[in-house]
């Protein structure tokens, strides 16, 4: 008869539930919510990530601040060189009265040691501040009600010598523990497991070092800002290269702060099942230094927790995405990113 509709098939009822279901599910998925989606793209991306804030309790307003330096590091006369990294000190755009505040130290052609010096210049070194606009003074000041907290921070680094000349080992590192290299020297990064050793081939293009809170107090806001670098614990190690091998080097750090003298403060969100599921993710990180990504990507392992943590049929999408922010998150893993190991 004209118009009467073809029976469906069995098998075509059921793809039909199929995707019903499917929907369904989607729509029921619990979805990092705006804070704790910027806070993951931060961790894993902080160069070219927006500004973000850390999504714990209680959700304070606070200013969200981004710190960059830039700078080349050669190796010197024994074919060692290295650039450190300290990014609680880039809050501060000035080192203050001593030159053992800078938030970075690397190597020139003319440094003779074999080992790593964080605690001020010496002979063959250089040192480079943030472009913070607060100085220390904000941080030391009786009258200051300044504090601030690291969110995220990278050391992204990039042979740039030519092919020919192109020797030697590059170790990169973020000790487990936070603690400071002063002293290490190559082989003494080495004995940490989550070191990465790379050729000069392989960092043709930049290869990042990320920072991932290691205790408690790191999530708690200081108006405290040490006269000397004594946190310097990320840094690409070189050994074996000729005597002013260069490299490129870029550093990155963002922080929350508030008190009267934070500019420009904005809403924060708590989000507890979203922060404990981008910890939990970033700390399954094995390596160190990062370039290309993996098959499991980093948000896909942290769907994963939230889904975990949140459990099923809890509509956890009242804190919101905003879908432009996860477009950016996506795209930048594109290029490269810390990505978790696959479970």
């Amino acid at each position: 008869m004209p118009g009467k509709q073809k029976k469906k098939s069995a098998a075509e009822k059921q793809k039909q539930k199929q995707r019903s279901q499917a929907l369904l599910d989607r729509k029921r998925r619990p979805v990092l919510g705006e804070c704790a989606s910027n806070y993951a793209h931060a961790l894993i991306a902080c160069h070219n990530a927006r500004p973000a804030c850390i999504p714990t309790f209680p959700p304070l307003p606070s200013q969200k601040m981004k710190c960059s330096a830039r700078g080349t590091m050669t190796t010197g006369t024994s074919d060692f060189g290295y650039v450190s990294f300290d990014p609680w000190q880039m809050v501060a755009g000035d080192a203050g009265a001593s030159w053992e505040g800078y938030p970075i130290f690397y190597t020139q052609a003319g440094w003779t040691g074999t080992s790593i010096v964080t605690g001020g210049l010496t002979t063959g070194m250089n040192a480079a501040n943030s472009n913070s606009h607060y100085s220390r003074s904000f941080f030391t000041g009786a009258n200051s009600d300044l504090k601030y907290r690291l969110v995220a921070a990278c050391l992204r680094v990039s042979y740039a010598g030519d092919t020919l000349s192109d020797a030697g080992t590059v170790v990169a590192i973020a000790t487990p523990g936070l603690e400071d290299l002063e002293g290490k020297d190559q082989a003494d990064v080495l004995k940490w497991t989550n070191a990465s050793m790379l050729t000069n081939r392989q960092i043709k293009d930049y290869v990042h070092v990320a920072y991932v809170p290691a205790d408690p107090d790191d999530f708690e806001y200081t108006g405290t800002l040490p006269a000397t670098s004594s946190r310097s614990c990320i840094a690409f190690v070189v050994d074996g290269a000729a005597n002013d091998t260069p490299y490129a080097w870029e550093a990155h750090a963002m922080f929350e702060l508030i008190g009267k003298d934070a500019r420009g403060k904005t809403r924060t969100s708590a989000d507890p099942n979203g922060f404990a599921a981008v910890l939990n993710t970033a700390n399954r990180i094995k390596k160190s230094a990062i370039k290309k990504p993996q098959e499991r990507t980093f948000f896909e392992e942290i769907s994963g927790e939230v889904s975990r943590l949140a459990g099923e049929g809890v509509d956890y999408a009242k804190n919101w995405l905003v879908s432009s922010a996860k477009d950016s998150f996506l795209t930048s893993l594109e290029e490269f990113a810390p990505f978790a190991a696959a479970a």
